[in-house]
């Protein structure tokens, strides 16, 4: 009889640890965003009138909530275009363009940014060019 209780007790003890076990809260994968912009390419440069073709992948390990392109001028922050969308996916590609329409030579910077949450947390990259008036 002692050696049913001990077993009954060894049991018991055995579910025990593998319920607490598997109780435990898993770890959870960190968020990551990848955003590989193809067009523009760093240093590229763009006269008077040429269309600046805007590409970019976007790809995420959990729901992304859109993305938002800006063009502005390095010197002193000015925005020249502006363009977003609102996309609920882990994966998305990026297909849009401007015209050069700058008065005079302006180094500037393409933002793709992914939308990580509607509270505007979010995710960059930046790519610059170079605009020539002519």
């Amino acid at each position: 009889m002692r050696t049913i209780h001990i077993l009954f007790y060894a049991l018991i003890a055995t579910m025990a640890v593998f319920s607490m076990s598997a109780c435990k809260k898993n770890k959870e994968t960190p968020k990551s965003v990848e955003i590989t912009i193809t067009s523009p390419t760093a240093g590229s440069m763009f006269h008077l009138g040429d269309t600046v073709a805007i590409h970019a992948h976007v790809k995420a390990n959990f729901e992304l909530h859109g993305w938002e392109v800006v063009i502005k001028k390095v010197a002193n922050g000015q925005v020249v275009f502006m363009a977003e969308d609102h996309v609920h996916a882990e994966e998305f590609h990026i297909d849009t363009f401007w015209i050069n329409n700058v008065t005079e030579h302006s180094d500037m910077e393409l933002l793709v940014s992914a939308l990580i949450d509607h509270d505007g947390n979010k995710e960059t990259q930046v790519v610059a060019f170079h605009c020539h008036p002519m």
